[in-house]
């Protein structure tokens, strides 16, 4: 069995030889961007894993030997799903890795926006001297906290902010009712949950129907002087919207883990002083990318060994 590991995947001796038991290894660094370079790492292989490159149609149909691509992440929107389902390739996720890395990032964030953290240390090395008087910060205790997703990442949340004596309120889809009562969520409509959140969390996966999903219409209903907190993907939230909520003063303040700098509207959030910016580290614990790679090599193992997991594609749907 040919496994390679297509782009930059931390791990260690001991991970890295555990994979090697179970079949040929090839290693590579850095991220392939044209074709050809994909495909000459990547040819021959009956198993990729991958992270950052992206897998397109064409790459796919170019690799006769693939069964089975083992995504070094949660989300998998770097390869063209649909096309490897028709072609017999599985794609393997690695699901939960980094629940609590985020989870603290998020309440970080939180805290730093609202005591001012970075403004006020900044002052400080500037000026030598501590002008406390210049820093008022609020509390986090008795404010209402608004959750858009209440998956593993947000349930996470609710239970480091319950500790804080925040009130929870939230949003999703699909309301998991033990959840609510063991921590006192209130389960709301999005308008709701908009107008009476202090802090709004958003903790939505990016998929097709959630790119975008918070937009001018969704700022409009916040709170005025809210805050905003994304350790989600940047693409759920139109940035033009964001950085016109914060000009206008609708939001107080917003701490986002994920920007699009490719775009003016980014770089002119660099410009907005009661913004904290993060470098999309949410899931960049040392214990987060332990778990992250064990997982990522163990779904190779088990698709090897014949008892495939958290593989993202239907196996009905597969044809090769």
């Amino acid at each position: 069995m040919k496994i390679v590991i297509l782009d930059d995947v931390t791990m260690t001796a001991e991970q890295e030889e555990r994979l090697r038991r179970f079949g040929e290894l090839m290693i590579f660094t850095g991220v392939p961007t044209l074709p050809e370079e994909i495909l000459s790492r990547a040819r021959g292989a009956e198993i990729l894993i991958a992270s950052w490159t992206k897998i397109n149609t064409s790459i796919l149909k170019s690799l006769a030997q693939l069964k089975l691509i083992s995504i070094w992440a949660t989300g998998y929107d770097n390869v063209d799903v649909e096309a490897a389902s028709r072609l017999g390739i599985r794609i393997a996720h690695v699901p939960g890795y980094a629940t609590e890395a985020v989870a603290e990032l998020c309440v970080g964030l939180m805290l730093a926006v609202v005591r001012r953290i970075l403004p006020a240390d900044r002052d400080v090395r500037r000026e030598k001297q501590l002008n406390w008087n210049r820093f008022q910060g609020t509390e986090l205790k008795g404010k209402f906290l608004g959750l858009l997703g209440t998956g593993e990442i947000g349930a996470r949340v609710a239970e480091i902010a319950r500790v804080f004596g925040m009130e929870l309120i939230a949003y999703d889809p699909v309301p998991r009712q033990n959840l609510a009562e063991r921590l006192q969520i209130e389960y709301l409509p999005l308008p709701e949950v908009l107008r009476k959140s202090d802090i709004l969390s958003l903790h939505l996966p990016l998929a097709a129907d959630t790119k975008g999903f918070f937009s001018v219409a969704e700022f409009a209903r916040m709170k005025p002087g809210a805050v905003f907190i994304n350790t989600a993907r940047q693409a759920i939230v139109d940035q033009d919207a964001l950085l016109g909520a914060l000009q206008s003063g609708q939001i107080a303040a917003a701490g986002l883990d994920d920007i699009d700098l490719s775009r003016e509207s980014g770089l002119l959030l660099l410009e907005c002083e009661q913004v904290v910016f993060t470098p999309h580290i949410g899931f960049h614990t040392a214990e987060a990318i332990a778990k992250k790679t064990d997982s990522c090599f163990e779904n190779v193992i088990r698709f090897i060994r014949g008892n495939p997991v958290n593989i993202v594609n239907p196996v009905s749907a597969l044809t090769r």
